[in-house]
């Protein structure tokens, strides 16, 4: 089921991001050989 979303829908969906937080990543934020994603741009303004 999961493969069938597209990318955004499937970082909102196995991330638990917010849409705003999907919308200001960077390329920078994402490290895909550690697994990290880093959002900057939370609900309170905290980076998790």
């Amino acid at each position: 089921m999961v493969e069938d979303m597209p990318t955004l829908f499937r970082i909102l969906y196995c991330c638990g991001l917010r849409p705003g937080e999907v919308l200001h990543l960077e390329v920078g934020d994402v490290d895909l050989k550690k697994g990290v994603l880093l959002v900057r741009a939370s609900k309170n303004d905290n980076e998790r």
